[in-house]
């Protein structure tokens, strides 16, 4: 057993999961705590506000996704040959590019903030200009966390996203306690993401006391950027659009209780996410020497699978004993689609952990397909909002069309191949 043990901790796929999946297990339980808190002390028509506002951040904070995505994988093939000062140049053009990402955003935050608002039904706009303070802080983090995946370091990359959620509670709980309410809680996740980049460059320092190297950008590379834009746009508004859509067209009270539905259906999807954190890294390495990933992806699909599955039938098994634990009984009316959010949520991650391995082996053009059905989605929800029973079963239809379509592509790739 204990040679058993020792073999599996030698390969990175798994040694990496055990370290993430420990830190995002944590990271999660602080998350809970986040909403169980302000889910109860706000009440359905303040926690409809955050939850929205979280949403959103989702939405706005893709270009994250993006650069943590594009990074990692460059991160990862300069760090399979050992070349500290090539990724300090990474790192610092990176930055260089985002600060005027950052002036650029300001830019429209100002300008479109009153129209966020009025669709989100968010009377005061200074949550908005925070929301949006929060996420640029919160960009420049991600090339730390980008860094530290990239590199396999993903003892640290677990610390310090524990820390960041930690960090989220706390200062939620003292605004609450301090009787500041839902502008309080606005206010920390600006605190937050302060305290997390931080947090996240301290286990860089000796990347960034080398020698610097800066690479030469190369159309080639453009374009893969281009090609996961497209792809986590698409799949960062399958994830949030339903949010917002109901924050529009449902009042107050009921948009709190579809926000708490939404969140707790995450949970399948925080359950997995630990693996393609560590898939895309180890993948890109592998594939960067030469190796075949087959194994990689069937290792990581099938524990996602089984993950996803298993909360799902603890949704349909104990719903009301779900919704009670994390937001108590004013939001049971939940209870009875909890199941079918679930189903979503696993469809959405077979998607997703398909994209994350088409992007570490260069297979860019399939990606697409993510943009395509999120705007059908979209559509769909325009079409048919009448019940959260319509809408879920909107998110359910599109996720299983995405999942079709790549594992259709890869099927057919692999038949090719042979």
């Amino acid at each position: 057993m204990r040679n058993l043990l020792q073999k599996l901790f030698k390969n990175n796929l798994v040694k990496g999961t055990s370290y993430v999946f420990i830190g995002s297990f944590a990271a999660n339980i602080f998350s809970y705590f986040f909403h169980l808190i302000t889910g109860r002390m706000l009440g359905p028509e303040q926690y409809a506000i955050i939850a929205s506002l979280l949403s959103l951040s989702y939405v706005f904070g893709f270009p994250a996704v993006i650069i943590s995505t594009v990074l990692t994988r460059k991160v990862a093939e300069l760090a399979a040959h050992n070349n500290k000062a090539a990724i300090h140049g990474v790192i610092r053009t990176v930055m260089k590019f985002l600060l005027w990402f950052i002036v650029g955003f300001i830019v429209l935050l100002i300008l479109f903030k009153q129209l966020v608002a009025d669709f989100l039904h968010i009377q005061d706009t200074h949550f908005i200009v925070i929301l949006g303070l929060s996420l640029i802080i919160s960009y420049v983090s991600t090339i730390g966390f980008a860094a530290l995946q990239g590199m396999l370091r993903f003892l640290s990359y677990a610390i310090v996203n524990s820390l960041s959620n930690a960090f989220k509670d706390l200062f939620a709980l003292v605004a609450l306690v301090l009787g500041l309410g839902t502008s309080g809680v606005v206010w920390s996740f600006l605190a937050t993401s302060i305290a997390t980049t931080v947090a996240v460059f301290i286990p860089l320092k000796d990347i960034l006391k080398a020698p610097v190297t800066y690479p030469s950008i190369r159309g080639k590379s453009i374009r893969s950027t281009l090609w996961v834009t497209i792809a986590f746009f698409g799949m960062g508004l399958m994830i949030n659009v339903d949010v917002l859509m109901v924050k529009h067209y449902f009042d107050a009270y009921e948009a709190g209780l579809y926000a708490a539905l939404a969140t707790t259906g995450k949970i399948v999807l925080f359950v997995s996410s630990p693996i393609v954190t560590v898939l895309l890294p180890v993948a890109t390495q592998k594939n960067a020497r030469g190796h075949s990933t087959i194994r990689e992806l069937a290792v990581a699909m099938s524990v996602i699978v089984m993950l996803s599955v298993s909360a799902v039938g603890v949704f349909a098994l104990l719903p009301r004993l779900v919704i009670y634990l994390l937001y108590g009984e004013a939001y049971y009316s939940m209870s009875r689609v909890l199941w079918l959010m679930g189903v979503y949520f696993l469809f959405y991650n077979i998607s997703n952990t398909f994209i994350y391995y088409f992007i570490s082996i260069k297979r860019y053009r399939v990606l697409l397909a993510a943009l395509v059905v999120s705007i059908l989605q979209v559509g769909l929800l325009f079409i048919f909002h009448e019940s959260f029973t319509q809408i879920v079963l909107v998110l359910v239809a599109t996720a299983l069309l995405l999942s079709f379509i790549f594992i259709y592509y890869y099927v057919s790739r692999e038949i090719r191949k042979k």
